[in-house]
């Protein structure tokens, strides 16, 4: 899928194969097994072998340097914020466990971040609601029962695609946050938005 790499690969392959067709052919030749068959492939060989030669050495050279080179640019190009989602739940520190609840049915992990004015207080992992009693729901808020934030819970925006893959697999949330220069959450990532990678 690339025509520089396609051009390196058929000089390469025609080398070997005009080599190839050479020695076949002196062998047939000195070895008196088939003269005909001989002759022509060692004409064969020498027919290739010129056109190669006349082939520019810099334009093998060219060719890997820009597979290199653009290889290296699509690499550069994953970062966080081109695979980023807007479209996230989160719920706020001062909101009760019985308020969070409901926002907890629209969410599609175990965990909910929690975030106020773009901050990211905490997470709020499902399992820890579902330990409390029914009657300590409703005056039990967000902030006494959420987990602290840890580094593993976030990447910069122009963190690597890999690399924020990598958080996201171990950090145990199932997504990652994106943060901005300003610490601020401006989407996240989860297996949909990269799954295509």
């Amino acid at each position: 899928k690339s025509y520089e790499q396609a051009t390196r690969l058929t000089i390469i392959f025609s080398i070997f194969f005009s080599v190839a067709l050479v020695v076949v052919g002196l062998v047939n030749l000195l070895g008196d097994y088939n003269l005909l068959g001989g002759f022509w492939a060692l004409l064969a060989g020498f027919l290739l072998l010129r056109l190669v030669y006349k082939t520019p050495p810099e334009l093998l050279f060219k060719a890997t340097v820009n597979t290199v080179k653009s290889s290296y640019t699509r690499e550069k190009a994953k970062i966080a914020k081109d695979f980023m989602s807007k479209d996230f739940v989160s719920i706020t520190p001062n909101i009760t466990v019985t308020q969070a609840l409901k926002t907890c049915q629209k969410a599609a992990f175990k965990t909910i971040p929690v975030i106020q004015l773009q901050q990211l207080h905490g997470v709020l992992f499902i399992a820890d609601i579902e330990n409390l009693a029914e009657k300590d729901q409703a005056t039990t808020f967000v902030y006494q029962i959420m987990k602290p934030v840890m580094a593993k819970h976030f990447v910069t925006l122009d963190i690597s695609i890999k690399q924020a893959t990598d958080e996201l697999n171990n950090n145990g949330l199932g997504y990652v946050l994106v943060i901005d220069s300003n610490s601020l959450v401006i989407g996240f990532l989860s297996q949909k938005e990269i799954a295509f990678l």
